[in-house]
This record gives structure tokens, sequence and C-alpha cells, in this order.
């Protein structure tokens, strides 16, 4: 359970929202009270300006000093106006690609004799991760399925079986960038209740509930310099997967794009079976041509078949039923799902 696990221990807490991709940062101020949805209260988006000569993660620096700056100079007040309290229980902050990596793998424990699993067993596990490589550092891990003796099981503990697999998620940041974050958001709230994630767990987390029928399905998160594609089958995430095909390169060869995407995807095949079903994560600046081009022969012939598919790019109305947005706040399809994300919680096996 992350550190927001108190958020419901008294009727409300406000809380600092910031999603950080290559292309632009968002933040926003999400209200949460008992039996009611979030509600997001302010919310602000600043373009990623490059520079020549600057490194991306030194122009994303610069553009979220100006949110933080909008934040507490625009956002607290407003916050104040719509909760009656300008106080903030904490920070959560989404990394997206090309600064996170996300991996999912299964564990399995298998004995001659029934076992009852335990917590001490999940501890196994998940120990057996190997330490993030140079220049990386470990935002979270956590379990997202447990199947014993081949049947997925919600609630495994004290259960008996003479095999368990547990399926793992575990994400790593970029550790320069995460740092720059951390010390601004610190900079900015005076608080060391920051907790970053990378994006693909709340996607998965976050599509999950919303779309409770749709067992299989990718996700495609398209921004600026990279995109994340996530997998999932029969409910679990069974892939992640961070390439260098963003916008940035789209605009710059739609033929290089597309082939380097179709690639990706096409080594994904080999190993599963795609789903017929793909959302379509990006700015709304770049929804349409997106879709456009996916809908094209090339993209399409990774499937190998006629038959649709079913692309559903991603806007702010689809999350409007379950997040509420008042005051100074727009409709932000990446803000929303943290506001969803943070209200459920990081265990995304519940």
């Amino acid at each position: 359970m992350s550190w927001f696990g108190k958020l419901f221990s008294r009727d409300e807490e406000s809380v600092v929202l910031v999603d950080i991709g290559s292309a632009s940062v968002a933040g926003a101020y999400a209200h949460f009270k008992k039996g009611e949805q979030p509600s997001v209260v302010y919310t602000k988006r600043v373009p990623i300006v490059a520079r020549e000569g600057a490194e991306v993660a030194e122009d994303m620096e610069r553009a979220l000093a100006v949110l933080t700056e909008a934040l507490i100079v625009e956002g607290v007040p407003e916050l104040a106006r719509a909760t009656g309290s300008g106080k903030v229980s904490g920070v959560l902050a989404s990394i997206a690609a090309p600064w996170q990596d996300t991996a999912v793998r299964t564990e399995t424990i298998e004995k001659a004799k029934p076992f009852t699993f335990s917590h001490g067993l999940v501890n196994e596990a998940i120990r057996v991760t190997e330490p993030p490589l140079e220049g990386k550092t470990m935002s979270e891990e956590s379990v997202i399925a447990t199947f014993l003796d081949g049947y997925e099981t919600s609630n495994p503990f004290g259960k008996r079986a003479t095999k368990a697999d547990v399926v793992i998620l575990s994400s790593s940041l970029d550790a320069s960038v995460a740092e720059t974050v951390t010390k601004a958001l610190q900079r900015a709230y005076h608080t060391h209740e920051i907790r970053l994630t990378a994006f693909a767990p709340v996607a998965y987390a976050v599509f999950r509930d919303v779309y409770p029928h749709e067992k299989n399905f990718l996700i495609l998160d398209v921004t600026g310099q990279g995109s994340d594609l996530t997998l999932v089958k029969r409910g679990i995430l069974a892939a992640a997967i961070s390439t260098p095909h963003g916008i940035q390169q789209l605009q710059a060869s739609k033929e290089d794009w597309v082939k380097g995407l179709t690639e990706v995807l096409g080594n994904l095949a080999q190993k599963h079976a795609l789903p017929r079903t793909l959302f379509v994560l990006a700015e709304e600046s770049s929804s349409d041509i997106l879709k456009s081009i996916l809908d094209e022969a090339p993209f399409r012939s990774v499937w190998l078949s006629d038959d649709p598919l079913a692309m559903i790019p991603i806007l702010p109305e689809h999350f409007a039923p379950y997040v509420r947005t008042q005051g100074l706040a727009a409709g932000d399809v990446f803000l929303a799902m943290l506001a969803l994300y943070e209200r459920k919680g990081i265990d995304v096996s519940k």
C-alpha cells in the first residue's frame, strides 16, 4: 500500500498530481472525499520547448519550474476556494517514456506436497528481482496476479496448493530525471511525501477498472520522444515495452515512425497473440493524426488478419463519469487517470 494508504483515514484529503512526459508536463489538485468520485479543481499543462543544444531532460526541468509556480500561485487559492483548505497531503507524479521502464515476470513456487501460500512466499518471489541497471532507480514493485494450481486467486493467502505462479510488476525510472522531479516538487511543497511512479502501471490499473469487460487489449501511450506499449491478456498485464518512437519522430519521418513501431509490435506478436482492441493515449493535438496513421495498412499488417481492429483514441470525456472536473480545471486524460489511480491505491491486484 502506498503512503496514500491513509487517504481515507479522514473524511477529505487533497493531493497534487503531476504528469511528466517528453512533450509536456502537467499538474492538478485532486480532492478526495469518502463516498464520492475524485474532484479535480485545478489543472495546468505546460509544453516542453526544445532548445538547440539542450537535452530533453533539461527542457523538461524548465517546464516543470513553470508548472510548479502556477500550481502554487494559481492552484492553491483555487483549491482553497473549492475545498476550504489549500493544504495537500502529498504529491503523486508519473513519469512516461523515454524515462521509464516496466517489466512483467512470473515467479513459480512448486513443491511435491501441498503448501500454504503466505506473505513470506510473496516476499521471497519479489526478492528475486534484479537490481535496476546503472542510471536507473526502482520506483515500485507489486504483485498483480497470483495463480494457485493454475487458477487465478484474488485472495491466495492461507490457501493450499502444490504450485503457485506469482506475476510481478517492476518499474524503474531514469535516476537523474527522478531526482530532478523530486527536488523540484520538494522545493515547491516543502515535503518529502512525494511518490514517483512509471506511467505503465497507472494505465494498466485504470483501464482494467474502467473497462472491466475488456480482458484483452493493448494501450499505446505516445509522448514527444517515445511511447509506452502495454499488453493485457485475460485481464492480466502480460508485457510492457518502452520504445523511442514518439510524436517528434513521427513529425520528422512518418515512414520511419510506422516502421519502428510495427517492428516493436511484430516482436511482441512472436510471443503473444495481439488483441483486437487498441487504446491510444496522446495529447489531443496529436490524437487525430495518430488515428489516421494507425488505420493504415502497414500498421494493421502486424495482426495478419482482415478482421477490423477496434482502435479507441482516449479523450477526456471517457473519464468524465469517474472524475469530476470543476473550477479552473480542464479535462485532461492523463491527470484524470492519475486521480483514479490514487483513489484505487498502488496495489493494482485489488
